[in-house]
């Protein structure tokens, strides 16, 4: 008797299994990743625009409507030839001794900076764009600041102390190609 009805329920199981895979499923509509709200990556504690696309491809967040435009503007930079006025940012200890990537080792204290264009060796002054702070000449040694920042450079540290306290954390600066 036992076996009997142990038989019969390994069958029922095997048919719900069966019908399970095989009924069709409802087929939501495709949400490009662009359309992704960035406030759901601030709550995961990512910020990063590659982890937004795998969450989303994954299903750990949710696809949302667009509440901005398709393709964000790029950083406002007015550039002269060698020379342009823009947005600074600075990065420091948590980088200190990992190579950077014209392969120097990051030294926070250094004076040294990020650009996405500028040769590697590049010195460039930067100074502040409200006049205050001492001008500072730093080497461009690092690729950065990510295009979706709207920033054109990342200050080491010591390169961004003499422009502004570094809780300050983003400056106004205009800066010129000087060797």
């Amino acid at each position: 008797m036992m076996t009997r009805l142990l038989v019969v329920v390994l069958i029922v199981l095997a048919a719900s299994a069966v019908a399970l895979l095989t009924s069709p499923r409802p087929v939501e509509p495709e949400t490009p990743v662009a359309a992704v709200d960035a406030t759901h990556a601030a709550s995961a504690g990512r910020d990063h625009p590659g982890y937004l696309a795998r969450a989303v491809t994954a299903g750990v967040l949710p696809a949302v409507k667009p509440n901005i435009s398709p393709d964000p503007e790029p950083p406002e930079e007015q550039t002269h030839i060698g020379r342009a006025a823009c947005t600074s940012s600075w990065y420091g200890q948590e980088h200190a001794g990992r190579t950077t990537a014209s392969g120097a080792v990051f030294d926070p204290a250094a004076m040294t900076a990020a650009h996405l264009t500028l040769p590697f060796g590049t010195r460039v002054e930067v100074r502040r764009l409200d006049g205050t702070g001492r001008p500072v000449v730093v080497t461009i040694t690092d690729r950065g600041p990510a295009a979706w920042t709207g920033r054109c450079l990342d200050l080491s540290a010591g390169a961004f102390e003499r422009l502004a306290p570094l809780s300050v954390g983003v400056v106004d600066v205009e800066w010129e190609v000087v060797g």
